[in-house]
């Protein structure tokens, strides 16, 4: 019975890291998705809209999965606000943003979405609110791990007693049997019950009990459950331990230096090695250590196949070297003595089929099976933990430069105002002054023409009307700048007045037929008849 219950905890533990494992692929979604939208929004690249939209349904269909794993109704209702929250940033933020980029807008159009979308970002607060929630509910579940813990060890005790039971029952049998026999089982027993005191203090020391009888059968089975604690204990804190320390850190140098130190210690490794991949070069740099000497004896760069790091990339398969000759490659100072490794195992870290960087440890002896499970376990956890690392530092940058654009943008605007400004004052300061001579001209030419001037003679009269017919017309398109200046201000005057269809047909053709006869053209003017009167500013209907 009690090794059902300890069955029944195993399959606890493993569905709830399937969850943590689905729950952090959705952060790293929720890391990512968000970078390709910016890059579209940026380069307007159609691949990184295209990875947005999978990324959305991603987002989507992961919180559809937790969903379907998740053990209580809390966890629902966290994940129902989370999906709410993406889907309220996607309509508020991501929509506007888009429409922004794809839609000719008008310029007041162009502000007030601007000012709605900066307003729903800073009072909505989606994304980060999200990974809040998504936060709590990692915290939550490492919190459930330290429950399977203490629940192993009640385990424990609940053997120990059956143990105690069976302590009591053997040395009532003992004392009927005499004192050899008393010998030889309160020994076993004792050890038996040591054993079981040992498990409830998280000690897992193997019973030796060289015997072929039932006790030495009883002890193997105790050593075998012993062994079973131990390495799922120690899996589960170990899991446990590097999950909150890459949960607690952001920057690439503090990922690395938390992981190798968390890492080493575990697998009792005396020293260890990041090597990032750099996709431009395809060389891997070192950008982590631990125990790594400084005075530059370890080797900073590999190519992918050269080394073990190199090797370990290209066959992209953990590789173990034994037997290391005694080399300073990657040498210890204990501060006695140097000691170098005699062991070397070095891991690939993916992320999404992608290669990350390598993992290099190095021990003084060879790596165990459950040491390198251990090490294969961790080895997506860092590499997604690195990619939100990277990812969180390129979003840093990126919104330096968004922000230095910004700034570039509003100076831009300001001087593009100041030039409209300029234009404005420099038309309105011209037409003044054409105006003013203009008014004179037609002033005095119409008094010559008029019955009050002196008498002309026909050519003189005619040249008379030219300047004057000439004068109008440049005195109207004055007034046309002078109204396109006005529009762009925004303080062009209408004046409504009524006037039939035909009045004002017939105004702008009596305008525009000098030009159409000196092109040489005819222009016909129909009209339907019985045509509503135009309540209108005539001028600019002509205009």
């Amino acid at each position: 019975r009690v090794l059902d219950q300890m069955q029944t905890g195993y399959a606890s533990a493993s569905s709830d890291i399937t969850f943590l494992n689905t729950l952090t692929r959705l952060r790293t979604g929720l890391a990512e998705t968000p970078d390709y939208l910016n890059l579209y929004l940026t380069t307007e690249d159609k691949s990184a809209r295209d990875a947005y939209a999978i990324g959305s349904r991603n987002i989507d269909a992961d919180i559809i999965e937790l969903k379907s794993l998740a053990k209580d109704s809390l966890t629902v209702n966290y994940l129902d606000q989370a999906r709410a929250l993406f889907v309220a940033w996607q309509e508020f933020v991501v929509q506007p943003r888009v429409r922004l980029l794809e839609e000719t807008l008008p310029a007041d159009s162009v502000r007030s979405l601007t000012a709605s979308i900066r307003e729903a970002e800073l009072e909505g607060r989606y994304l980060f609110t999200l990974r809040a929630v998504l936060n709590t509910l990692v915290q939550r579940q490492l919190s459930s791990q330290s429950v399977l813990i203490e629940s192993a060890r009640t385990l424990g005790a609940g053997l120990g007693q059956f143990i105690i039971l069976v302590n009591v029952l053997f040395a009532l049998f003992a004392v009927a049997l005499g004192f050899f026999l008393t010998r030889s089982i309160t020994r076993p027993l004792n050890q038996l019950r040591d054993g079981t005191r040992d498990i409830m203090q998280s000690k897992y020391v193997p019973l030796d009990i060289q015997r072929s009888d039932e006790f030495g059968e009883l002890a193997e089975d105790f050593n075998t459950m012993s062994t079973m604690l131990r390495e799922n204990y120690t899996r589960i804190r170990s899991y446990s331990d590097l999950m909150t320390a890459l949960n607690e850190n952001e920057t690439l140098n503090d990922v690395l230096s938390k992981t190798l130190d968390l890492l080493c210690q575990q697998v009792q490794a005396v020293n260890g090695a990041f090597y990032l991949h750099d996709r431009e070069t395809n060389r891997l740099n070192l950008r982590g250590s631990y125990a790594l000497r400084a005075d530059k004896t370890a080797i900073t760069s590999f190519a992918v196949g050269e080394g073990i790091p190199g090797e370990c990339v290209r066959l992209r398969i953990p590789l173990e070297v034994n037997d290391l000759p005694q080399l300073v490659l990657y040498p210890v100072d204990t501060g006695l003595n140097t000691v170098t490794p005699r062991s070397a195992y070095a891991v690939p870290v993916m992320f999404q089929d992608n290669l990350v960087g390598v993992l290099v440890l190095g021990s003084t002896k060879p790596f165990d099976g459950f040491t390198k499970e251990l090490i294969a376990s961790a080895a997506p956890q860092v590499g997604v933990a690195i990619t939100n690392a990277l990812n969180f530092e390129a979003t840093q940058a990126l919104t330096l430069e968004l922000t230095s654009k910004h700034a570039e943008l509003n100076a831009k605007n300001a001087e593009l105002e100041r030039a409209y400004q300029v234009k404005s004052d420099f038309l309105s300061n011209m037409s003044h002054e054409l105006r003013t001579p203009l008014n004179s001209i037609i002033g005095f030419t119409s008094i010559l023409l008029s019955d009050r001037g002196d008498p002309m003679t026909a050519d003189q009269r005619k040249a008379m009307e030219k300047v004057l017919k000439n004068g109008k017309h440049l005195l109207q398109l004055i007034n046309d700048i002078l109204d396109f200046s006005k529009i762009e201000s925004g303080r062009m005057h209408v004046s409504v007045e009524t006037d039939s269809v035909e009045s004002v047909v017939n105004g702008a053709i009596l305008t525009a037929e000098h030009l159409v006869r000196q092109k040489g053209l005819e222009l016909k003017v129909e009209m339907l008849g019985e045509l509503p009167m135009l309540q209108t500013d005539t001028l600019k209907i002509k205009q």
